[in-house]
């Protein structure tokens, strides 16, 4: 991700398809299905930051889930019609904010942040795991997320057609929210 923000493909197509149209979102989704490499994802991703005081206070990073893309690509679902959930569901894969300044909503806010831009760009599924124990469930579940059990999967059916469940390891729980 460091690599894609010095060279400015971070979030490039988000930021064309927010200024134009959402086929923007389509390239690199193509160009990934067509070489296997998941490098154009990061056109996809996005990575905010909180600061005060010209320091960051809290970070978030949101991105396609490649690696379940390649995992339903190995177990024989079709490289393109496995591309498709590129362009519908966006997992959070990091949420930080420095020890000192949390309880002032700045998690909230980048979480609100990244929910926004994803659902005006029409997708559909946010989601992102933690640790099993670590006391997060009512964080997420109070800022709209279903919180699954231990174990629990997400169900991608609707957007890949057929029988295709997302899920993480033992030591981890999802939480989800689908855009309505």
């Amino acid at each position: 991700m460091h690599a894609a923000i010095e060279d400015g493909t971070a979030s490039a197509a988000l930021f064309t398809a927010l200024r134009s149209s959402n086929k923007a979102l389509i390239d690199p989704v193509t160009r990934c299905a067509a070489t296997g490499d998941p490098t154009p994802f990061t056109e996809l991703s996005l990575a905010l930051v909180a600061e005060r005081d010209q320091s960051i206070v809290g970070a978030l990073y949101a991105l396609p889930p490649g690696a379940f893309i390649a995992e339903i690509i190995n177990q024989g679902i079709e490289a393109l019609h496995a591309m498709v959930i590129a362009m519908s569901a966006i997992k959070i894969k990091a949420l930080a904010v420095d020890p000192t300044d949390r309880g002032q909503g700045i998690a909230s806010a980048l979480l609100t942040g990244c929910a926004r831009l994803y659902d005006q760009l029409g997708y559909y599924l946010l989601y992102g795991s933690f640790a099993v124990g670590s006391g997060l469930e009512t964080f997420y579940s109070a800022r709209g997320f279903e919180v699954l059990p231990v174990g629990g999967s997400i169900p991608l059916d609707i957007i890949m057609g057929q029988p295709v469940r997302l899920g993480t390891q033992r030591s981890e729980q999802l939480f989800a929210r689908w855009r309505s």
